[in-house]
């Protein structure tokens, strides 16, 4: 929900042309860690990097209306969330689709989360985002790299902290 929440605030505040990056954290109560939330709009999409302690994944929030026969249909075809940083390679990750204010929200836990999000912090043009089902591509986005350093690394230096407690 605190990431439908953050995704309208941007939604409020950012234009197509020129994105911008926040950052929000909220303590945990139950686990003593934070949760840091990283995320930027483009149009009617989301692209966000959420981490709790050692736990890390990007969010991909499309406006396709969620519903379960779609989240059982991609879960047979193996979606991945396809992330070019820049002119740099295509990094591919495993993702399975939630619910998100009846939008669909696409998930990653992959490994990959964190490397891609150093990745994305230090960006200088562009993040690149689509969504690959059986070879084909759906959902392409680019979204703006303006203030992705600063929330991107508060994220990562607040879960690296986490980690090492």
């Amino acid at each position: 929900m605190k990431i439908v929440v953050l995704a309208l605030g941007l939604f409020l505040v950012s234009s197509t042309a020129q994105a911008q990056w926040l950052h929000q954290s909220e303590d945990d109560a139950f686990e003593n860690k934070t949760q840091h939330i990283s995320m930027t709009m483009s149009g009617m999409y989301a692209l966000g990097y959420v981490c709790q302690g050692n736990k890390s994944r990007f969010v991909y929030i499309t406006p396709e209306k969620y519903s379960a026969e779609l989240s059982q249909t991609m879960l047979v075809l193996n979606p991945k969330l396809l992330v070019r940083v820049d002119d740099a390679d295509v990094v591919k990750l495993d993702v399975f689709s939630e619910e998100a204010n009846n939008k669909t929200k696409l998930v990653t836990d992959d490994e990959g989360s964190v490397s891609l999000a150093k990745a994305v912090a230090v960006a200088k043009k562009r993040v690149s985002v689509a969504i690959e089902i059986g070879g084909q591509l759906f959902h392409k986005t680019n979204f703006g790299v303006t203030g992705s350093k600063e929330a991107l690394n508060k994220a990562l230096d607040g879960c690296k902290a986490q980690k090492s407690n």
